[in-house]
């Protein structure tokens, strides 16, 4: 299965389709990853409309946490003017894995452990809206009970760092994207599987080191919470 789009930040802020994005204030781009550290000022980058639609579709993102204590933080996101839906941190549960809709959430008892490496995720929904959310190719959510939303309309966009611009000032996120994939149809279990150890993006070699100056902010906001980041040698 062939993504319809997808953004590996290797070549800036451009799809590997041609759409074009934009860098919302301290979001940056290093070393093909796009970097969200700074806990004091919003940060997210957006997508132009994109000229698909979605009822039946599969989102696919490598990240890595700054800060395994964080909430809410939206990785990445299909958004709309009138819904969304996120792959997210749970808006409840400190460090645990959740899908977010403009109406609802799917939260798992799934605890991130992890700061040092990234970690592959993704969020299928079926042609009955049923969500399923995987971790390292393994299921650890499903429901279908939330009616996850179709995607029928020209603005809908690929958001990256928060749940939507809408909700941008609440959902942030603290941490480091490698990659993103938007497909328009429902991964199977196996072809995510697949897709985590084949690491289409190569993201396992691009790490980004915090800076000092981005650790000491962090840690001062976060109540003295450690921000832990390791370079692959």
């Amino acid at each position: 299965v062939t993504a319809i789009d997808s953004w590996d930040f290797e070549s800036g802020t451009t799809s590997t389709n041609g759409v074009t994005g934009t860098l919302v204030n301290r979001a940056v781009i290093q070393a093909g990853v796009l970097h969200l550290v700074d806990a004091d000022t919003i940060g997210y980058f957006k997508s132009s409309p994109l000229s698909y639609t979605f009822s039946a579709y599969s989102m696919e993102v490598w990240v890595k946490l700054s800060l395994l204590s964080q909430l809410s933080g939206g990785v990445m996101s299909l958004s709309s003017s009138s819904s969304f839906l996120s792959l997210a941190l749970s808006d409840t549960l400190p460090g645990h894995w959740a899908v977010v809709t403009s109406t609802n959430i799917l939260e798992t008892s799934f605890q991130e452990t992890t700061t040092d490496v990234f970690v592959h995720l993704v969020a299928t929904v079926d042609s009955s809206r049923v969500i399923r959310l995987y971790r390292e190719g393994i299921l650890i959510a499903t429901s279908s009970s939330l009616a996850a939303p179709v995607f029928e309309t020209s603005d809908v966009s690929a958001v990256f760092g928060v749940q939507s611009d809408t909700q941008a000032a609440t959902t942030q996120l603290i941490g480091e994207i490698c990659c993103g994939r938007l497909y328009q149809s429902t991964l199977s279990a196996t072809q995510v599987m697949q897709s985590y150890r084949d690491d289409p993006c190569g993201c396992v070699s691009r790490q980004f080191i915090v800076s000092d100056q981005d650790r000491i902010r962090i840690a001062q906001k976060m109540d003295g919470a450690v921000v832990v980041s390791t370079q692959y040698s």
